[in-house]
């Protein structure tokens, strides 16, 4: 299976026998998804039990490292709440990136449209896909990005930390178990 992302075919790692698949390639089949329907609802009831239609970018994140056999590692359990999934992968000592030069493919971008940084602050999480736009922004897949799960456009400067999970790790080498809707 393969998949368009801004014209430019996707082929996902899992379908061309890779061992370092990423949050991307996890993604990358139900890109387009609109909220609640599909993977999304998937998703919900993977963390909520019921589809409570909240907020769901933390939980779709934190899927997609359960995919990958990741979430224990890098976030000890499932996050639904951007802050504190930042707080988690900094406590169980996943690599935090040094700046958006040393970002690679499928990084985890946590994004603060506030001055504060709280639990309440307006945030976001999603997957840097190793592409700039003209101007320095930053395109990323992850859930809950214009009500779907889908490729966007952010700002560099509303980035507040990057993170590097432990790829490879997981002992997942296909994503065949992923739902196929």
């Amino acid at each position: 299976m393969t998949v368009i992302i801004d014209g430019v075919e996707y082929v996902p790692k899992a379908m061309v026998g890779k061992n370092d698949l990423t949050v991307l390639d996890v993604f990358a089949p139900y890109l387009g998804t609109k909220e609640y329907k599909g993977i999304v609802e998937v998703i919900q009831k993977w963390y909520y039990g019921s589809v409570p239609q909240t907020a769901w970018c933390a939980t779709a994140m934190s899927w997609a490292l359960a995919q990958l056999g990741l979430m224990k590692k890098t976030l000890g359990t499932k996050q639904e709440n951007v802050y504190y999934f930042e707080q988690a992968m900094q406590k169980m000592g996943v690599t935090k990136i040094s700046g958006l030069g040393q970002a690679k493919s499928g990084d985890i971008v946590i994004l603060n449209y506030s001055t504060a940084w709280k639990p309440s602050s307006s945030k976001h999480v999603t997957a840097y896909t190793g592409k700039r736009d003209s101007s320095g922004n930053v395109y990323c897949v992850g859930g809950n990005q214009s009500d779907h799960l889908q490729e966007s456009l952010y700002k560099t400067e509303n980035i507040r930390s990057i993170w590097r999970p432990a790829y490879g790790t997981g002992g997942v080498t296909n994503l065949n178990h992923l739902p196929k809707l």
